[in-house]
């Protein structure tokens, strides 16, 4: 009988070379003492390559690194994907506590994974060896198009494989930094279930995670089905100051000195610590005239019920303020620091020996998962012009107004926060606080065929198959205010006025436009108002995204020759693959009149079709000077619809002089061809800040910023190098080691310019980006007839990249009865560490023509920083190192992970004192440094009822430890302090549970 197990391209066809380590010594809660034998024998016949060439006894020359089923069992996430970022290897990868404040993407609640920090699109992720649909058409940071592993089914993975080199000439675009591919058993046999749930320390972000696997063969042995079914569901966390890192102290912010000159010796920039923006919940007067007149009105700021109360601005910094009363104007605590997240899966597969040689097979999977962000971005007003007969303004007030002949006050507030008592409005409702929800569907279809058959004397394996797979991608923004100026709905709500004929008060408009429906809006205070206002300012911006992909793929692979050292093996296969998308969006959204979002519908497809092969050839064996030596190539031709023909190569050797010692060595051609939202997104915006250099560097906020595709981007290419060594010692039976340097260097690559980098770009004479910015009263680029309200851009080949570094990874497994009487058990060790010389970014000056290289390694990513960022970013250092201890049904397990430290930005010039002039190029600041974190895990697992029942528990962050304080800083956005995305925010996490099997 024809049998299917582990046939996926990338599953069977995988030989294991975690540099070249025995699952065992890979896995160390897989085996238990008494188990050791049998399970030894198992694995033996476990293949895992990185290459699609079967072969037993290959070492690949790219290295793979493994996560078995006890592994992830062990982490006990309640999502697969926070498992496998925990690898070194992966930085940057978007999860549920990510971009908490991002409305736009329409990835809230995605999951994925982002290989070397070279931007999750640069990673190819397979489930089962086969390609799956993208979780978003555009994303952010270039994590649009790229799957999310919120879809695959957990509990039928029997471990996940992690290439961690270039492998586009086996597997296509997208493999340039690596391949993932999550390894399904075929054919699992019984029931086993999973119960498992959780909360923090501070008694916050509740989870729980209830799944069912099922599998059984029939028709005599024939067939075989398989069922996975799973919910989950996380509380989530807001910013609520329950943690001692997120209060409005640590709010933390990276400043330009007021005191600064050439000449004087100071630096340029500081970190300041107490910081908030200079605007209140409840409103605070900052100018008596929208000319910014002072007067002793000026530092008023309203209360809960309109009550007045003096404020202190601090240092005013731009539009942030040190010091004074900042407490009342910190926005640190609010966003999001986990989503509330909810996710149902569904996946089901059967199989049927047809003949002895051909099996067919069917996958249906449905998931869906249900994300919302419940503090978004607050609704800025840093400049609300109130008119002197406005009726809402106090009675003292007036008088003072009037006494001075001031024709109106300049009013600051944000109406959204977290804390739903202190911002409630009088009817209990909390009409203008953002919240962002993304539903997504994906539901996924492949039929195919497999087997073997004999031609020339020889064995040969098959597989041919159609998958399609779709993403519904449903996003709302409820409470999104109307966009700013004189026709917008909640600046008119601003200007009220007396009825002359009803003695009530209503909107200026009103009066020539009787019924309109504006409901007037009192800016003076907090709980004034009622929830009747939010029906008239603000909407709920939607988008409907459908993301589908049709693919069409066949393969071969065979020995067909005998050499001296043995048979040349060979695999080739085409592919065909189709991607579309059609987008549906509101016409608020369209007409990009909201505070955030501003989605835009898309409807476009692309498609490629492409050939490969793969040979593996035997140069030596049995040697002398070599145990074995084995040369390993491949080759891929894709004709893509948008940008033409492109080659990809693969080449590699593995040399084993003697059994304690393996060489290999790659080097291939690897590219990234333009996804959907590169090539034709209509236009995902953003609102934020910008600086307007026309205007003496004026602040202007409200700005929307629309990144559109660009249908003449064409792939990015990439020249990978791998080196590496593998250590088996004799005298240390059990231990194998690895050590692999790795050279990426990325050309053409796709980078969107951003918002103030066009407009700065602009000014400083690049005339191509000028008719991106669009003013208020017509105005385009340098033309200053208005504030800056708009600004485009899209995605360009414009920049290249370089990245090295060294992987390590070792693991030992030995009994401790070995270290004498009194000892029981046996002791597994794993450590894996990643270490990045350099992640160089080199672009061109489009004004200027001067070449600029931006040095990303050791800069922490997303930190705040100055002048012009292009590209990645990324830690020197990550490890990630476990201890485990298994002794009859139990098993213990300590993990040691963590960042090293990093800095702010790789050009500043640290410095308090007699300081160098500080110049673009090399900034002076009073620190540039953010500590390492080091992070410990504690798991424990006991069986009973003879082993199909397993007890366990978890506490992640062990100690408790905070994340570093990082400034912000205006260009990156107001967010900072403690609320970032690249360490622990959420603190202890308890989980418990309890697994059976049958």
């Amino acid at each position: 009988m024809y049998s299917s197990s582990s046939r996926s391209p990338l599953g069977k066809s995988l030989l294991y070379s975690t540099a070249g380590l025995a699952l065992m010594a890979m896995v160390p809660n897989t085996v238990q003492a008494q188990d050791t034998q049998s399970a030894e024998a198992e694995l033996e016949s476990i293949i895992v390559t990185g290459s699609r060439i079967v072969r037993d006894g290959f070492e690949a020359p790219t290295p793979v690194s493994v996560l078995s089923v006890d592994d992830l069992n062990v982490i006990a996430t309640p999502n697969i994907a926070d498992a496998v970022n925990r690898l070194p290897a992966l930085q940057g990868s978007l999860g549920t506590s990510n971009a908490s404040t991002n409305v736009s993407s329409g990835t809230g609640g995605v999951n994925n994974l982002n290989l070397r920090a070279l931007a999750a699109v640069r990673t190819l992720v397979l489930l089962d060896g086969k390609r799956i649909v993208g979780a978003s058409l555009a994303g952010f940071e270039n994590n649009g198009s790229v799957p999310d592993i919120n879809g695959f089914p957990g509990g039928l993975v029997s471990r996940v494989d992690v290439v961690t080199g270039g492998a586009s000439a086996a597997y296509g675009s997208d493999a340039l930094a690596g391949v993932v591919n999550f390894v399904l058993d075929r054919e699992y046999t019984g029931i086993k279930g999973d119960i498992q749930g959780g909360v923090t320390s501070f008694g916050d972000d509740e989870n729980y995670k209830v799944s069912l696997t099922a599998g059984s063969p029939f028709g005599g042995g024939r067939g075989h089905f398989l069922f996975f079914g799973e919910h989950t569901y996380s509380a989530g966390v807001n910013g609520n100051g329950k943690r001692p890192w997120s209060i409005p102290e640590n709010s933390q912010a990276l400043l330009k000195n007021p005191s600064y000159t050439a000449t004087n010796g100071q630096p340029e920039y500081f970190h300041a610590k107490g910081v908030g923006v200079r605007a209140t919940a409840g409103g605070l007067i900052i100018a008596d005239d929208v000319n910014g007149t002072a007067s002793p009105l000026r530092g008023i700021q309203f209360l809960r019920g309109g009550v007045q109360a003096p404020f202190n601005f601090g240092t005013q910094i731009g539009s942030f303020m040190w010091g004074g009363d900042y407490k009342d104007t910190n926005i640190w605590m609010w966003p999001t620091l986990d989503l509330e997240v909810q996710r149902t899966n569904f996946f089901t597969r059967g199989s049927y020996d047809i003949t002895d040689n051909i099996n067919a097979y069917a996958e249906l999977s449905w998931a869906y998962t249900h994300a919302v962000n419940n503090s978004v971005v607050p609704n800025f007003e840093f400049g609300m012009n109130i008119k002197s007969d406005n009726p809402f303004i106090p009675a003292n007030i007036k008088s003072q107004m009037t006494a001075g002949g001031m024709s109106s006050l300049t009013v600051a507030s944000f109406y959204a926060h977290s804390n739903k008592e202190r911002f409630t409005l009088v009817d209990g409702t909390t009409p203008l606080d953002i919240k962002v929800s993304n539903g997504r569907t994906l539901r996924r279809y492949v039929a195919g065929f497999e087997g073997n058959f004999d031609a020339m004397d020889k064995n040969w394996d098959w597989e041919a198959y159609y998958a399609r797979s779709t993403t519904h991608n449903s996003t709302r923004s409820p409470n999104n205010i109307r966009s700013r100026g004189a026709t917008s709905p909640h600046d008119k709500s601003l200007d009220s006025v007396i009825d002359p004929v009803s003695g009530g008060i209503v909107c200026r408009s009103t009066l020539t436009n009787p019924g309109n429906g504006c409901i007037p809006f009192n800016p003076f205070g907090t709980h004034v108002n009622t929830g009747l206002h939010s029906d008239w300012a603000t909407s709920t911006g939607y988008a409907i995204t459908i993301l589908s992909q049709d693919v069409w793929a066949a393969s071969i692979s065979g020995e067909p020759l005998e050499l001296w050292a043995g048979p040349v093996s060979l695999a080739a296969g085409v592919e065909h693959r189709i991607e579309k998308v059609k987008g549906l969006a509101s016409d608020f959204d369209r007409r990009r009149r909201l505070f955030a979002g501003n989605y835009m519908d898309t409807n476009a497809k692309w498609h490629v079709t492409e050939g490969f092969a793969e040979t593996v050839v035997p140069l030596a064996k049995g040697e002398p000077w070599a145990q074995s030596l084995d040369f390993n190539a491949a080759i891929r031709g894709a004709q893509y619809s948008e940008s033409g023909f492109e080659f990809t190569w693969k080449a590699g050797l593995t040399y084993t002089p003697a059994d304690e010692y393996t060489f290999r060595f790659t080097q291939s051609r690897d590219i990234r061809a333009p996804n959907l939202g590169d090539l034709f997104n209509a236009g995902r915006a953003g609102t934020g800040q910008a600086i307007d250099p026309w205007q003496n560097n004026k602040i202007t906020n409200d700005v929307v910023t629309a990144v559109v595709g660009n249908p003449n981007a064409k792939p990015e290419r990439a020249d990978t190098t791998g080196v590496g060594i593998v250590y088996s010692p004799d005298f240390l039976p059990g231990f194998t080691a690895s050590l692999d340097y790795y050279r990426i260097k990325i050309k053409g690559a796709l980078f969107t310019i951003a918002r103030q980098d066009m407009i700065d770009g602009c000014f400083a004479g690049a005339t191509a980006y000028c008719a991106s910015i669009s003013r208020l009263g017509g105005g385009i680029g340098g033309n200053v007839t208005g504030d800056i309200n708009y600004v485009a851009s899209s995605p360009q080949n414009a920049l290249s990249q370089l990245t090295d570094g060294i992987d390590f990874e070792f693991g030992y497994n030995f009994p401790l009865d070995m270290l004498g009487d009194g000892w029981a058990g046996e002791l597994s060790l794993r450590g894996l560490a990643n270490y990045v010389f350099r992640l160089d970014t080199t672009n061109v000056n489009p004004a200027t023509g001067e070449i600029s290289v931006i040095k990303g390694a050791g800069i922490i990513p997303d930190s705040a920083g100055i002048g012009i960022e292009f590209g990645e970013k990324t830690a020197h250092f990550r490890w990630n190192a476990s201890a485990t201890y298994s002794l009859d049904d139990f098993s213990g397990t300590l993990t040691w992970r963590g960042t090293g430290s990093g800095v702010y930005n790789n050009k500043f010039v640290v410095c308090r004192t007699a300081c160098p002039t500080s110049t673009s190029a090399a900034p002076t600041i009073t620190e540039n440094s953010i500590p390492a974190v080091h992070y410990f895990d504690a798991a424990v697992n006991y069986k009973i009822m003879d082993g199909n029942v397993t007890l366990y528990g978890t506490v992640q962050n062990l100690l408790n430890t905070p994340p570093p304080i990082i400034s912000a800083n205006s260009r990156g956005g107001w967010y900072g302090g403690w609320d970032h995305d690249n360490y622990d925010r959420i603190g202890r996490m308890f989980r418990a549970g309890v697994r059976f099997s049958y």
